[in-house]
């Protein structure tokens, strides 16, 4: 199915709400061995001004030399990140590419916010400034932000260089 596009979903009932949201576009729920998706499948010029318009930009990036861009649809935005081994490819590797960039960013994302949580217990500050603390410790410790909060959220303890931040705060 070339001209499907596949949307994971957590369970049943989430896949669901994602067909009824689709607003008439063609789409349905399946699941199998517990695994749940939402097929959608533009028509044939759709998926068509689909792929051109992600080729266009993935030649542009490339041609360009450009590391990323913006797209904006409306009040939203999603950043398109240039094929990291520099090449253009085809439409359906450039999408790939962008879906493992979206994955890899919201799993960080909610890897952050537990953090920020977990922390603002810990110490009994605000979310706020307890991503202020995850900020400046990964930064004085020259960790990634991402792998510091995973440390946070895996360990009981709160990581040293973020316990002593805290106390001079």
């Amino acid at each position: 199915m070339p001209d499907t596009i596949r949307i994971q979903a957590t369970d049943e009932q989430s896949a669901l709400a994602l067909v009824a949201s689709l607003n008439g576009l063609p789409g349905e729920a399946i699941s199998e061995d517990g695994a749940h998706e939402v097929l959608v499948r533009p028509d044939t010029e759709s998926a068509a001004l689909l792929v051109e318009l992600f080729q266009a930009i993935g030649r542009w990036l490339t041609d360009g030399r450009h590391d990323s861009c913006e797209i904006r649809f409306g009040d939203r935005s999603v950043t398109v990140i240039a094929p990291s081994n520099g090449s253009q490819g085809d439409a359906t590797q450039f999408l790939l590419e962008r879906a493992i960039q979206l994955q890899t960013a919201l799993e960080s994302r909610v890897a952050i916010e537990q953090a920020k949580g977990m922390l603002a217990e810990r110490l009994g500050v605000s979310p706020d400034e307890a991503f202020k603390l995850l900020r400046s410790a990964a930064r004085a410790t020259k960790v990634k932000l991402q792998a510091l909060a995973t440390e946070v959220v895996r360990s009981p303890e709160t990581p040293a260089e973020i316990a002593r931040l805290a106390e001079k705060a």
